[in-house]
C-alpha cells in the first residue's frame, strides 16, 4: 500500500538518491585542496571576508562567477581552511541536483506530449533511475570531489531549478507567475555562478516547442504570460556579454597557449575542430568510463581533413541526425541528445579556452546522457522488469567506479602520480610532484621530478624557481642563483622568483641585496605576504624596528593563516621588552601551529623575564622534543632557577 502512493513514492526516491549519494562520495570528505584550490580559494584573499561584497565582485577580471566565490567565502567564514565544508556542501549541491533530476523527469511526463506515453506507466522509474545515473557516474567526481568545481555543479543547481521551476509553472493552472518569477531569479544567480548558463533560453524554447506547443514555434508567443517569460528569459543573454563589457570579439579572437599540449596554440577555429574528437571522447566516456584522467594530453585539431577529426565529426552529425529522426517517435531520446549538445555549446564550440578538455564539463550535459540511456532501454527493451535490472547494474558499477575514483583526491601525491600515469608527455604533473615532494621535504625526490618537468618543458620560469628553492634547501647557493636568474631570463616579471633570492640573499648576510630583491618582488606583485615577512626580518637583522613591524602587520593581513609574521612580530616586540604583546603573538603563533618549535622557546624567554621559571622550563623542553636547537647552558640555568624559586 505504501508505494501506491505518487506521494510515497517521491519520498522513497528522493531518500534513495541522497543514500546512494552519501555513500559513493563519503570517501571524499575529507580530501585535501588540489590543483586549482590553491589558485581560486587559498590565493583568493578577497573571499575570506564574507561581508566585503566588492572584494568578491571583484575576484575574477569580469562577476560571472561571483555566486561561486560568494559561496566560498562563506564556507571560509565557517570553516577556515577545513576542507570538509567545502567537501560536504559539494556533496549537497550533486544531492540537490539528482533530486532535481527526478523531478524535471517526472514534470515531464505530465506534459501533454507524454503524459499518453506508454512509458509514462514507468515514469517514477525513469526519473528514478535518471536521477541516480547522474548521481553515481563516474565523471561526475571532477565536478564534486574537486572543490573549485564547484563552478560547474552550482551553475547546474540554478540551471535546474530555473527549468523545474519553469515547467511546474507551465503546468500549473493558476499561480504561474510566482514558479515564473523564481524561474528567472534562479536563471539569473545561474548567470553569475558560471558562464553555462548561458544556453538556458535555449533549452527552454526547446523544451516548448518539444513537450508543450506539439511543435509549433508561434504558440510559444500565443499566451501574453508564456510570452512575457520566453522574452524576459532571452533578455538574461545580454548578462553574460554584459559583464564582458560586449568585448565578444576580445573573446571569440583571442589566442592562447594550450594547456592540454604544450607548444600548440589554440584560436577559435582549431579550438572547434578539436571539440569535435573532445565530445567523441566525451562520449566514449559516458558510455565505457575507465581511463578517466584529470589532465588529458591532448594535441589540437588543425585541420577538418586530418583523419580522426573528421571521422569525429561524421560520428557526432550521425548522433544528431538520430535525434532529429527520433524527434517525432521516441521525443524523450530526441532531447536527451539535443540536451548534450547545447549545454555543451559554452565550453565545446567557438570559444577557445586554456584547455580543449575536462570532465567537470559534462556534469550539466550528464542529465541529458541520463534521459538517453534510461528512455531508450524502456522503449526497446519490451520487458520493464528486465530494464530495472540493466539500469540497476550500470549504477552499481558507476558507484563502484566513483568509489574508486574518488581515491585519487585523497591525496596530492596520488592525483599527480594518475596524472604522471596516463598524461606521460606533459610536463604539469612532473612539475607538481616535484613542489609537493618540497613541500614535504623530500628533495632527493623532489628534484628528479623538477628535473623530468623541466627536460619535457625547457621554458616554464616556475619549474626554475621550484628546483632552485630545492637547491637552495640542500645548501646549493650558486645552483639556486642560476635557476632563478634563469626563472627571471624567461619571465621578467615574475615575483616568486625574486623573493627567492632575496631570501638566499638573506641567508648569506647579504641584507642590501637581500632588500633589493624583496622591494622587486613587491613591486611585481604588491599583495604578496611573504616577500612583506622576508623583507621585515631584513629590516629585523639591521635593527629597524619600527619598518619590520610595519612589514609583519601587513603579511599577517595579507594572509591571516601565515603564522611565521606573527612569531616574527613577537620576536621584536621580545627585542623591545614588550613582553605582554610578545607573548600575546607567541601565543598565536603557536594556537595557529602547535608544532611551531622556534615559538615555544621564544615564548620561554618571555617566561624567564616574567620571572615564570616553571613556564619557561616547559617550553624550552617543548621546544627542544620538536626538534628545535636549545643551548643547553640557557636550559640548565631555567631549571636552576626553577628549583631556586
Amino acid at each position: 500500500m505504501f508505494l501506491k502512493s505518487e506521494k510515497n513514492k517521491t519520498i522513497l526516491s528522493v531518500t534513495l538518491i541522497c543514500l546512494v549519494g552519501g555513500i559513493i562520495y563519503a570517501n571524499s570528505l575529507y580530501g585535501p585542496f588540489q590543483y586549482d584550490d590553491y589558485d581560486y580559494i587559498i590565493q583568493k584573499v578577497g573571499i575570506r571576508d564574507v561581508s566585503d561584497f566588492s572584494a568578491i565582485w571583484h575576484t575574477l577580471g569580469n562577476p560571472t562567477r561571483v555566486i561561486t566565490f560568494l559561496s566560498f567565502a562563506l564556507n571560509y567564514h565557517f570553516h577556515g581552511l577545513n576542507t570538509f565544508g567545502y567537501h560536504m556542501t559539494n556533496l549537497i549541491i550533486h544531492l540537490i541536483n539528482g533530486v532535481l533530476v527526478y523531478w524535471l523527469t517526472f514534470l515531464t511526463f505530465q506534459t501533454p506530449r507524454m503524459k499518453h506515453e506508454k512509458t509514462a506507466q514507468n515514469k517514477h522509474f525513469i526519473a528514478l533511475f535518471c536521477s541516480l545515473i547522474f548521481i553515481a557516474h563516474p565523471l561526475q567526481t571532477q565536478a564534486v570531489s574537486y572543490i573549485v568545481q564547484r563552478f560547474a555543479s552550482l551553475a547546474t543547481l540554478f540551471y535546474l531549478v530555473s527549468m523545474c521551476l519553469y515547467v511546474k509553472g507551465r503546468l500549473s493552472e493558476k499561480n504561474s507567475y510566482g514558479y515564473f518569477i523564481g524561474s528567472l531569479v534562479s536563471a539569473v544567480f545561474g548567470m553569475f555562478t558560471k558562464e553555462i548558463v548561458f544556453t538556458l533560453p535555449l533549452i527552454v524554447i526547446l523544451y516548448e516547442v518539444i513537450f508543450l506547443t506539439g511543435g509549433s514555434f508561434k504558440k510559444i508567443f500565443e499566451d501574453k504570460t508564456i510570452r512575457l517569460f520566453i522574452v524576459t528569459l532571452l533578455g538574461t543573454l545580454l548578462i553574460v556579454p554584459a559583464l564582458f563589457s560586449f568585448r565578444v570579439s576580445n573573446v571569440l579572437l583571442r589566442s592562447m597557449a594550450s594547456g592540454s599540449h604544450e607548444g600548440d596554440v589554440i584560436t577559435s577555429g582549431n579550438y572547434l575542430l578539436t571539440q569535435f574528437k573532445v565530445i567523441t571522447l566525451y562520449v566514449k566516456l559516458l558510455f565505457i568510463p575507465i581511463g578517466q584522467n584529470v589532465l588529458y594530453h591532448f594535441p589540437l585539431s588543425k585541420s577538418i581533413f586530418e583523419l580522426p577529426t573528421l571521422l569525429s565529426f561524421v560520428f557526432l552529425l550521425l548522433i544528431l541526425g538520430l535525434g532529429v529522426k527520433l524527434y517525432k517517435r521516441k521525443v524523450l531520446i530526441a532531447f536527451g541528445i539535443f540536451w548534450f549538445f547545447i549545454t555543451l555549446l559554452v565550453e565545446s564550440s567557438v570559444i577557445p579556452i586554456h584547455h580543449v578538455i575536462f570532465e567537470h564539463r559534462l556534469y550539466l550535459p550528464m542529465v541529458g546522457f541520463a534521459l538517453v540511456l534510461c528512455a531508450a532501454l524502456y522503449d526497446y527493451v519490451k520487458n520493464p522488469k528486465v530494464v530495472h535490472i540493466i539500469l540497476g547494474m550500470i549504477i552499481v558499477v558507476c558507484s563502484v567506479l566513483t568509489i574508486e575514483r574518488n581515491k585519487i583526491w585523497q591525496d596530492e601525491i596520488l592525483l599527480w602520480n594518475d596524472i604522471a600515469l596516463k598524461s606521460p608527455g606533459m610536463s604539469r604533473p612532473a612539475a607538481n610532484l616535484g613542489y609537493i615532494y618540497t613541500k614535504r621535504d623530500q628533495y632527493d625526490k623532489a628534484l628528479i621530478y623538477l628535473n623530468q618537468a623541466i627536460e619535457l618543458s625547457g621554458d616554464k620560469a616556475y619549474d626554475y624557481v621550484n628546483r632552485g628553492l630545492v637547491y637552495q634547501r640542500l645548501g646549493k647557493a650558486d645552483m639556486a642563483f642560476k635557476d632563478y636568474d634563469r626563472a627571471i631570463e624567461i619571465q621578467p616579471n615574475l615575483a616568486e622568483a625574486y623573493g627567492n633570492k632575496g631570501l638566499l640573499y638573506l641567508e648569506q648576510g647579504k641584507f642590501d641585496e637581500a632588500l633589493k630583491e624583496f622591494n622587486q618582488a613587491l613591486k611585481l606583485k604588491p599583495a604578496h605576504a611573504n616577500s612583506y615577512n622576508n623583507r621585515g626580518r631584513v629590516y629585523f637583522s639591521q635593527k629597524k624596528y619600527s619598518q619590520a613591524l610595519s612589514d609583519y602587520n601587513r603579511a599577517a593581513e595579507l594572509d591571516s593563516h601565515f603564522f611565521d609574521p606573527i612569531f616574527n612580530r613577537g620576536a621584536v616586540y621580545l627585542v623591545q621588552k614588550k613582553y605582554d604583546l610578545a607573548l600575546r603573538d607567541f601565543n598565536q603563533a603557536i594556537e595557529m601551529n602547535p608544532q611551531f618549535s622556534a615559538a615555544y622557546l621564544y615564548r620561554s624567554y618571555v617566561y624567564k623575564a616574567y620571572r615564570q621559571y616553571d613556564k619557561a622550563v616547559n617550553d624550552a623542553l617543548k621546544a627542544k622534543i620538536k626538534g628545535f636547537h636549545v643551548d643547553q647552558d640557557y636550559f640548565n640555568d631555567l631549571k636552576k632557577l626553577s628549583l631556586a624559586l
